[in-house]
């Protein structure tokens, strides 16, 4: 009986570990600036997509579906399924990036289900413990910082000066210095590159068991930078209606010129996806594999963008409307969904899918009955999008409930709106806030009240930056972390502002300021958190550096300034090290 009984339950057990084995695995592709008209599908002559188009084709493409017009926001969403404000991500600076701790993540979701979880790419919605992919979920996790690789959150080795021409700055798109698992990882070779070997090689030491996979590329976002041989596949790349010849600002680069390294990016990505597909295939996982592919935001320069009106970091429909599709074998593909889905509706859908248990106050829904041919029940959802940056009541703001769209501009102080209805005017060119002003008048209150909803939410505000924590010892603090009170560009030596951060330990600590530009003038450095402070006089120059050592911090939140000051300019440091000297390496 004992035998029957052993042998009943290794079956039972057996059982359950296949039916574990058999719940699919979850890639999901998210791209970096990839405007709607940046794949073939979409309509684009010029740009060289196949295996992007043909998992398109293949699957189920959402042709109207929404992100936020920039990209800290559209991750935190992503990975949450709330509207990123509720995460306590506004901005994609100025200290409003970071993403609670508290927050529930995808990767939280489907490690709790037992999944191995990965990410390579562009995290940029906290640079710092306890915001760290590794803090948020992820097993392994190989990433750059900051919002782009060379921004002045990013590692010290890639930076590049965005007030050089474009093609004599740094190449830090190779043999770019990383961050993976924590550590510094100075990898060889071009990064998108670099991004996918890591991902193959998660997927075959997980093959066996049900995997999470993240891969959020950093292209085709600037500094534009691609293998040669990628961009010489567009040397005869026409100019397009789309595209003036002008200088592109301080980018120097014209948005012709622009276009082609984005499309030799993107073609640099198809192959690299054609690597992963191949794999999927080898490894006999492909019937397996729930592949979702979406961009964070519309483009950043100008270009074919199907026609739509506007780009990155406009609530138009170029700057949030972007290609998205999902691939899984489990769902009968070959068509379109154009029933207007966003970023908080992808946790929802692969938490029905792979059949995980998820927290009940998420903004977004499942997918999965409009992905499976039913009408979805929920015609009167408003779905709103937000601008990036300080919230002001009606401004930069968009609903969409239905067909119609009320875009909110002018802010409290001078509002002003535009109604379009998408179906008969799917380009926004015909402003219908005077002709239908009931319609707009409903719309504009749904707006107003989602606000004052969002606006009380927990997470909303500035979150410290925590130091003194054995997990990162020193931190590093730089200027594109800074809540500005002054801001005339990251790049400039006058971007002043503070850092607030939170003392997980008292005790004795030294803290380093760097300035890029030297100082060549004596003066007087100044560092100010809380009630305390040091000043230190700089007689002898020039100098880049100063070290303030042995300062006793007690634990709390402070605000932590740091400047240079002489008679005639305050001048802030290029980044702050504050490191706990009590904890030993």
């Amino acid at each position: 009986m004992t035998r029957i009984y052993l042998l009943f339950l290794f079956m039972l057990l057996c059982t359950a570990c296949q039916v574990r084995d058999e719940r699919p695995n979850v890639i999901v592709i998210l791209t970096d600036d990839q405007g709607y008209g940046d794949v073939g599908y979409h309509g684009n002559p010029h740009i060289k997509t196949p295996t992007i188009d043909s998992l398109a084709s293949r699957g189920i493409k959402l042709t109207h579906f929404y992100v936020s017009p920039r990209c800290a926001p559209t991750r935190a969403a992503l990975m949450t399924g709330r509207y990123p404000e509720k995460t306590g991500v506004f901005h994609v600076t100025d200290g409003g990036y970071n993403m609670a701790e508290d927050e529930l993540t995808m990767a939280e979701y489907f490690r709790q289900a037992g999944y191995r979880t990965a990410i390579c790419g562009k995290w940029h919605i906290g640079d710092h413990y306890p915001y760290l992919p590794e803090d948020q979920g992820f097993d392994f996790a190989l990433i750059h910082k900051g919002g782009a690789i060379g921004q002045l959150a990013d590692h010290p080795e890639n930076y590049w000066d965005m007030t050089i021409p474009l093609v004599q700055r740094r190449r830090c798109y190779f043999n770019t210095t990383l961050f993976r698992n924590r550590e510094v990882y100075r990898a060889e070779g071009y990064v998108a590159d670099v991004f996918t070997d890591h991902a193959l090689e998660f997927i075959r030491g997980n093959r066996n068991r049900p995997f999470f996979l993240y891969l959020p590329y950093n292209t085709p976002h600037d500094p534009y930078q691609v293998p040669e041989s990628y961009l010489q596949t567009y040397r005869d790349f026409p100019l397009q209606p789309e595209m003036d010849s002008s200088n592109g600002g301080s980018h120097r680069l014209s948005d012709y010129e622009a276009a082609r390294y984005v499309y030799a990016m993107m073609t640099n990505m198809d192959d690299n996806l054609s690597r992963l597909v191949g794999l999927l295939k080898e490894l006999e996982l492909a019937d397996h594999t729930i592949i979702v592919f979406l961009s964070d935001n519309g483009p950043a320069r100008n270009r074919y963008n199907g026609h739509l009106r506007g780009k990155k970091g406009q609530v138009f429909e170029g700057g949030i409307r972007v290609p998205a599709f999902i691939h899984y074998a489990g769902l009968r593909g070959g068509k379109e969904v154009s029933f207007p889905f966003a970023h908080i509706d992808i946790l929802p859908t692969l938490a029905e899918l792979c059949h995980l248990p998820i927290q009940e106050d998420i903004d977004g829904t499942s997918m999965l009955p409009a992905l499976e041919g039913k009408i979805p029940e929920m015609n009167d959802r408003p779905l709103i999008i937000r601008e990036t940056g300080y919230m002001e009541p009606c401004r930069d703001m968009m609903i969409r409930k239905g067909d119609y769209k009320l875009i909110a501009l002018g802010g409290q102080e001078n509002p002003g709106f535009q109604l379009f209805n998408l179906r008969d005017d799917p380009f926004e060119q015909n402003d219908l806030s005077e002709s239908e002003p009931g319609k707009a008048g409903d719309l504009k209150s749904e707006l107003e009240d989602w606000y004052r909803e969002v606006r009380h939410s927990e997470n909303l505000g500035i979150l410290p930056v925590v130091v003194g924590s054995r997990f990162e010892n020193p931190v590093r603090l730089s200027r594109h972390e800074l809540v500005a009170s002054y801001s005339s560009g990251w790049f400039s030596r006058y971007y002043l502002g503070y850092y607030l951060i939170k003392v997980l330990h008292e005790g004795e600590y030294s803290v380093t300021l760097t300035f890029k530009d030297t100082i060549t003038v004596p003066g007087m450095v100044k560092m100010k958190f809380g009630p305390a402070g040091r000043f230190r006089e700089i007689e002898n120059v020039p100098a880049t550096r100063v070290e303030f050592k042995e300062i006793f911090m007690p634990a709390g939140e402070f605000v932590l300034e740091t400047l240079y000051q002489n008679g005639e300019e305050v001048i802030s440091p290029f980044y702050v090290e504050i490191k706990n000297n009590e904890i030993k390496p």
